[in-house]
């Protein structure tokens, strides 16, 4: 056992029973107990190595190497729990990133959509604005239309007063003596 490997057992004190290799001869059953314990700094030291972007199975494959530790007697639940942890955060920011990049798509899309409103309403208002401009030129020739329309009753009322005076006249004239026309 190398001496770095010492310090997992100064943090994590183990007394594993190696039950399993019972079956084995001493000298044999010594060296598979010196490879456990190798196994088991190696786990750890392995757990401290993970990254983020390592494959879940990285993190399962270490989770079994541990079970079977565990069968030798040694107390893997402080890795087993940091394993865990590990595993719930990476599970976490994947999530997260999933619910991310799921939200930039819809925001894309609400941006796509106000694009299209923005677009929808300048349209709007230039037709207002064409509207604005035909209603104002309407109005105005309405007005003058109005202002036509008066004159010409104004003429009307003229010609009007003037056929009734004529027409007066007329009976005036045809009425009056002969006398009236003396030249």
């Amino acid at each position: 056992m190398v001496e770095s490997d010492a310090v997992i057992f100064n943090k994590i004190p183990q007394s594993p029973h190696f039950q399993p290799l019972e079956q084995c001869s001493e000298v044999l059953r010594e060296g598979m107990a010196i490879g456990q314990m190798v196994a088991f700094a190696n786990v750890a030291d392995a757990i401290c190595k993970l990254h983020f972007g390592d494959h879940r199975s990285a993190f399962e494959n270490t989770l079994k190497d541990l079970a079977e530790l565990e069968r030798h007697g040694f107390n893997g639940q402080p890795l087993r729990a940091r394993i865990e942890r590990l595993l719930w955060l990476k599970d976490s920011l994947l999530q997260s990133e999933d619910k991310m990049v799921k939200a930039e798509v819809q925001i894309r899309g609400q941006q796509r959509q106000k694009d299209y409103l923005n677009t929808e309403n300048d349209a709007l208002n230039r037709d207002i604005e064409i509207l604005q401009e035909k209603r104002a030129s309407v109005i105005e020739t309405r007005k003058k239309t109005e202002a036509n329309i008066e004159r010409l009753r104004q003429e009307v009322q003229k010609v009007k007063d003037s056929s009734r005076l004529a027409k007066e006249d007329f009976k005036k004239v045809a009425a009056a003596p002969w006398s009236a026309f003396r030249t």
